[in-house]
């Protein structure tokens, strides 16, 4: 069997799509020689990476809703992320402290709001790569 060097996520792409299209009992490619083959691995990788992104989903609007909610969270957040453009933040956190009105949480859809949760996903995501890069 050919081996190729894909990166992990288009392996798991690959995998997960071979698997879709394979029905049960079809040919000499069988799903269960398929899984044998390495693809409950690519199903195990995908999972993991579904629910990483959750994790990172979850945490940015945690951080989201406590900016808003109260201004301890704000020191809390500088503490952890300094380089933070501090102006623009306050500017965020206040133009949706004004939208909210005591709106139910799936009730907050305004602009302010969306562009607070990007603002704070663009600083995670930041210091998350510059975690992982090599000094």
């Amino acid at each position: 069997m050919f081996r190729f060097h894909l990166a992990r996520n288009l392996r798991t792409a690959v995998w997960l799509l071979l698997l879709a299209l394979i029905p049960l009992g079809a040919g000499i490619l069988t799903r269960s020689r398929l899984l044998d083959q390495g693809g409950e691995a690519a199903v195990e990788a995908f999972r993991e990476g579904r629910q990483a992104d959750a994790a990172a989903l979850h945490t940015v609007e945690r951080w989201r809703e406590e900016l808003v909610a109260e201004d301890e969270a704000l020191t809390r957040w500088m503490a952890q992320y300094p380089d933070t453009d501090l102006q623009h933040l306050r500017t965020l956190i206040r133009n949706a402290r004004r939208t909210d009105h005591g709106a139910h949480p799936s009730e907050r859809h305004s602009r302010a709001w969306r562009e607070l949760f990007k603002a704070i996903r663009d600083r995670l995501n930041a210091a998350t790569r510059a975690d992982g890069e090599v000094h």
